[in-house]
């Protein structure tokens, strides 16, 4: 059936599809408070795994979202079988939008979409994520950058950087006691996994409404085989639902959400003197539901 479709709204909610290769520190999600404060207190930011911080901007760019109605088969030598699947929003260029603060992506007017059942939808984006944050660790001189620059706040700078490669040199992020600009740094995230399956996640990992497995892929759609600039371009995620999307005759619009919370990682080095290195910050996780009213 045709019918109007409402702007996907991006909102921030909480879900998991995946960990980026940034190896933290400290679970920032115990300390962090809704101001993005992170309470310091003497080690104990170093006894938790798996750092996480609230971005300030998550921004991705997106090329098309699909509904299924049998499980598209995944990227491989071939790109991912998409024709059970109907597109709901297409843009050849792709559209950057920011899942951090809450935007919308237009869509068009109306869509063909036949009534009956949907359990499995599909997205597929750049892997190239534009991030930003500014973190208050509350204590004067806890964190210093690869500048030997210590303070209380840290801050994103300008640059890019492959997941895949671990923060060896300065840049990327900033520290003082006083807070700075935070500047939006580029993470191309060029692998998902450890060897041998480095880029795909294939472990029905959940999600807020199902389960979900990614893949890196190239421009014409298929898996990735090599990392860095020689590496893949796009991410393709296949959603698996636990309650299928249904379009009956009373549907009037459907509503995408993007789900992110504490979705940006900081790799931190352990405490000398006093004192931690913050190398930078990573990519962490987000998800995507989609509803029919």
């Amino acid at each position: 059936m045709e019918f109007n479709i409402r702007h996907l709204l991006l909102l921030t909610l909480v879900s998991l599809i995946w960990s980026s290769k940034v190896h933290a520190v400290g679970n920032c999600g115990v300390y962090e408070t809704s101001d993005k404060v992170i309470n310091y207190n003497n080690n104990a930011i170093n006894l938790i795994e798996d750092c996480a911080i609230a971005p300030a901007s998550y921004k991705l760019t997106i090329y098309e979202i699909g509904v299924c109605t049998e499980l598209p088969a995944a990227p491989g030598v071939a790109a991912a079988d998409t024709s059970s699947c109907t597109a709901i929003f297409t843009n050849a260029a792709g559209q950057t939008v920011n899942i951090a603060v809450g935007s919308s992506l237009s869509l068009d007017k109306s869509i063909d979409l036949p009534t009956g059942s949907y359990g499995f939808s599909y997205i597929s984006l750049s892997n190239s994520l534009g991030l930003t944050a500014l973190v208050d660790f509350t204590t004067e001189g806890v964190m210093s950058d690869l500048e030997a620059e210590a303070g209380r706040y840290c801050w994103s700078e300008t640059g890019t950087r492959y997941s895949s490669v671990s923060f060896v040199a300065p840049g990327g992020v900033s520290c003082s006691n006083t807070p700075g600009t935070p500047r939006e740094f580029i993470e191309i995230l060029d692998e998902l996994n450890e060897p041998p399956n480095m880029y795909s996640i294939t472990d029905d990992i959940p999600v807020n409404d199902g389960t979900m497995n990614a893949y890196i892929t190239n421009a014409d759609g298929t898996l990735a085989t090599a990392s860095g600039v020689a590496g893949g371009t796009n991410i393709f995620a296949i959603l698996t639902r636990t309650t299928p999307l249904t379009i009956s005759d009373d549907t009037k619009a459907i509503d995408v959400q993007f789900s992110v919370n504490q979705a940006m990682q900081p790799d931190i080095a352990s405490l000398v003197g006093g004192v931690y290195t913050i190398h930078g910050f990573g990519s962490g996780p987000f998800s995507v539901n989609i509803t029919s009213e």
